[in-house]
């Protein structure tokens, strides 16, 4: 049987690692996982793992670093994905194992073209994953690197609950953790007004009061305009099974992404996996209708006709269920096409 790890190093990009873990375990592949120990609650019910290694956050980095070396050793592995190839996440770890090949995922690719330490580490990873076809048409410019895409859009069967019943309510969710760099707030609320349906609610699916948060402020915003009836706020992290609950339960999903912001050049939001993996629609500024990936399974609206557009959702949706038809019936979005994706990569032989 062959063999691979995986590894996160930080404490974050969880999500990605499921779908891959599908993947290897479906292919013949044992899989091991080693992850920052407080991953551990998010990770453990993953069925499709072998063996898992979690690192102390409290070891330094150098014995952290070494007892990766020491695992992958003895138990004789010799390829690694790491999940966030980032220099700042591994640092100088890949020229430790020699004798390992190292697959990357990249989540801003302008880390390759401009940070002199990234550049550093594709001397010895050579293969790179990045997160959507989109992106991957934006690698043609960097040489001596093998890429290919993958889209993490699979889930444990154990994320599944129940939530209450939302009667007549249409749900937009807004995932991720309340912060103004990443997404676009005030655009949404300069969009909206006291016309619109009460029944619509805009749930902001991740938690709004945290270090980098901006949930004070934008709740500032609401209330100035009379909107906050229209919004549903999180207090604290909301569990995996709780947060896939609310997708499936939701109408559409808003990434709110800036327009002149990076993503669509170098990094992408979460938010269109998880419309893959859900299969609901993403509503999106009119501004992005041009990428050809994404538009037909999207919807599209102008500032000033959000209102409308909306209220008319609430007497009818046949728009939105044709956009769901076309998620649901898209080859790339099985996990046949993907598992094929991920391991062509995985399985190429650099020259």
């Amino acid at each position: 049987m062959k063999k691979i790890a995986l590894l996160e190093f930080s404490k974050g990009h969880t999500e990605v690692l499921y779908s891959q873990t599908l993947f290897l375990s479906n292919s013949d592949y044992q899989v091991h996982l080693l992850c920052d120990q407080r991953n551990k609650a998010r990770v453990e019910s993953f069925d499709t793992i072998d063996s898992f290694y979690y690192l102390d956050p409290e070891h330094t980095r150098h014995d952290r670093f070494k007892q990766i070396k020491t695992y992958l050793s003895e138990n004789k592995i010799e390829q690694l994905v790491v999940n966030t190839a980032a220099w700042s996440a591994i640092r100088y770890l890949p020229f430790m194992l020699w004798d390992v090949e190292i697959i990357g995922i990249v989540h801003s690719l302008d880390k390759l073209r401009s940070s002199f330490y990234q550049r550093l580490l594709s001397l010895k990873i050579k293969k790179y994953f990045v997160l959507s076809e989109y992106l991957l048409k934006e690698t043609s410019d960097i040489k001596n690197i093998s890429f290919s895409s993958f889209y993490p859009m699979f889930f444990p069967m154990s994320f599944s609950k129940s939530l209450r019943e939302k009667g007549d309510e249409f749900w937009i969710c807004i995932p991720g953790q309340v912060e103004y760099k990443r997404r676009d707030y005030d655009a949404l609320v300069n969009s909206i007004d006291t016309t619109l349906d009460h029944r619509i609610k805009f749930i902001l699916l991740g938690r709004h009061d945290h270090q980098a948060g901006d949930g004070t402020r934008l709740m500032y915003s609401l209330k100035k305009r009379g909107l906050e009836k229209y919004f549903i706020f999180f207090d604290d992290f909301i569990e995996d099974a709780e947060f896939h609950a609310w997708l499936k339960g939701s109408d559409l999903l808003m990434p709110l992404p800036h327009e002149n912001g990076r993503y669509f050049q170098n990094a992408i939001s979460g938010t269109f996996n998880l419309s893959y993996a859900s299969k609901k629609p993403q509503l999106m500024p009119n501004g992005f209708r041009s990428i050809d990936e994404f538009s037909s399974s999207m919807l599209f609206y102008q500032a000033d006709g959000l209102v409308g557009l909306l209220n008319s959702y609430i007497e009818g949706n046949s728009e939105i269920l044709a956009k769901t038809k076309i998620l649901e019936d898209d080859e790339r979005l099985t996990q046949e096409y993907q598992t094929k994706r991920y391991l062509d990569l995985i399985e190429r032989t650099e020259k």
